[in-house]
């Protein structure tokens, strides 16, 4: 009986040990099926105001990247040219990159996957023009319009197509409420230029930004050590939309554009080497952060319940 014993623990021991190393090793946690690629989307963007709905706004609607079955993309076309950052992202980061995207589509005229004009509901319905939509990542951004001298400004957002709801199940018709901010008509702007993770003789000595009403170049200026990385446009029309972007970013760097009311803080990072062969979002259902922590914590339990079990046996 007591050899049994002996037996039964010995097959634990060794059901753990296959455990702790399964679970040392990087490993993609799906809570839902996989999607499925190529399949037909749809998305309903409504714009609520402050009172009423926001009727006869425009939105474009552009897909900037591929899904694969398990949710991860990689961006395409024009959009992968950019020098952007798509990996180690977080919500705030995701935010940065809608409205940085936004700026230079903006600029460089790109013409939109598809595009809807909100109805009486404020409800726009993709696909509208386009025959058909298919699963991506897609941007969704909105006009600006003027009203009682308000100037209501649609925050440009990143929507994966299909997207998962509160059961972690794949929505291949997505609905989502847009967000806006609201301001006075603009009359100024300010342009700050901000280096992050840059060895300082490694930085251009000057950088150009332009200056886009209503997305047409209107001016350009430098920015550099001389004028402390910043400048500032006074008495702009505020019948147009003005926006700042940065004209060539540095080699070695990619760029983030963020508006702070009426100022842009233009940041370029500088890249770190990967091994990686490609620039690739984050993958979804990818749990790293525990595997460490739970790998440790077994390992001690595995640790202790070993020496009690050698003293047992010596016993």
């Amino acid at each position: 009986m007591k050899s049994m014993k002996i037996w039964m623990k010995k097959v634990g021991v060794f059901v753990s040990c296959v455990m702790l190393a399964a679970m040392m090793l990087p490993h993609k946690v799906f809570a839902i099926e996989p999607l499925e690629v190529g399949a037909d989307v749809t998305l309903c963007v409504s714009y609520q105001g402050e009172d009423l709905p926001m009727e006869g706004v425009e939105f474009d609607l552009y897909k900037v990247a591929e899904i694969d079955r398990f949710g991860e993309a990689s961006p395409i076309g024009i959009f992968a040219d950019y020098p952007l950052q798509w990996e180690d992202m977080d919500s705030a980061k995701w935010k940065l990159l809608a409205e940085t995207l936004a700026s230079y589509i903006e600029r460089d005229n790109t013409a939109p996957t598809d595009s809807n004009v909100t109805d009486q509901n404020g409800i726009a319905y993709f696909p509208a023009d386009a025959a058909e939509m298919k699963t991506g990542l897609y941007l969704v951004v909105g006009e600006s319009c003027i009203l009682e001298h308000k100037v209501y400004h649609p925050e440009p957002v990143l929507v994966c197509l299909p997207n998962r709801d509160a059961n972690e199940q794949w929505v291949y018709d997505v609905t989502i409420e847009t967000k806006y901010t609201i301001e006075t008509e603009i009359t100024e702007l300010e342009a700050v230029k901000v280096w992050k993770n840059s060895d300082e003789k490694k930085q251009s000595e000057k950088v150009e930004v332009e200056l886009l009403q209503n997305g047409k170049i209107y001016d350009t200026v430098e920015l550099s050590k001389g004028n402390n990385w910043r400048y500032k446009w006074t008495d702009l029309d505020a019948g147009f939309e003005w926006k700042v972007v940065e004209k060539e970013v540095p080699s070695g760097y990619t760029v983030t554009i963020e508006r702070n009311k009426t100022t842009y803080i233009i940041t370029n990072t500088g890249k770190t080497p990967t091994s990686g062969g490609g620039e690739n979002l984050p993958q979804t259902g990818m749990l790293w952060w525990p595997v460490p922590l739970l790998a440790g914590g077994g390992m001690v339990l595995f640790m202790i319940g070993w020496a009690k079990h050698r003293k047992n046996e010596k016993n």
